[in-house]
């Protein structure tokens, strides 16, 4: 399979997961059976009107940023305002994007949605460093477990991981 970019905000086919899983995490994330779970969001509130997020402490991505409230509203951001109407779509509901603090993030929502948590698990939800947004065609930088290694990698046909030796869950 050969990717069409490292952006994963541009893309929709679930087969693409494979790759952008091991290296871009969301805020939540799903189980075997499908269901909503913790991802670097640890927790949530959900009304008619807002989404609230209480996200992870001590994470960075591959290139040191750190993870925060800023970084997800510039991800957000960068999705609504994107080229890809496809997943733009997903985060339709979404208002406006108020950074409470460092660690809180609340999604203004323009009417009830049921499905945007759902939403968030792929593609639309996925967190990209910022610093990496204008380069994602040398490769992504995420906060996953597995860090890409372009040197060893032949695309389209050898992509090689390396384990994020700064990875949140230690486990």
């Amino acid at each position: 399979i050969d990717l069409s970019s490292w952006d994963a905000h541009q893309e929709h086919q679930n087969v693409a997961m494979v790759f952008y899983s091991l290296v871009y995490e969301g805020l939540v994330g799903e189980d075997s059976q499908g269901n909503i779970m913790p991802g670097l969001a640890t927790e949530w509130t959900q009304s008619d009107d807002a989404l609230e997020f209480t996200l992870r402490e001590g994470v960075t991505f591959h290139d040191g940023t750190p993870f925060d409230a800023e970084v997800v509203k510039a991800n957000v951001e960068k999705v609504k305002n994107g080229p890809f109407p496809p997943t733009a779509n997903f985060l339709r509901p979404i208002e406006s994007v108020e950074v409470i603090d460092p660690t809180h993030v609340r999604f203004n929502l323009t009417g009830p949605a049921p499905a945007l948590l759902k939403n968030l698990q792929r593609f639309a939800g996925l967190m990209i460093s910022p610093k990496a947004f204008a380069a994602l065609d040398q490769g992504p930088v995420g906060t996953g477990p597995w860090q890409y290694n372009a040197a060893e990698s032949v695309a389209p046909s050898k992509y090689v991981f390396d384990v994020n030796p700064n990875y949140w869950d230690k486990s």
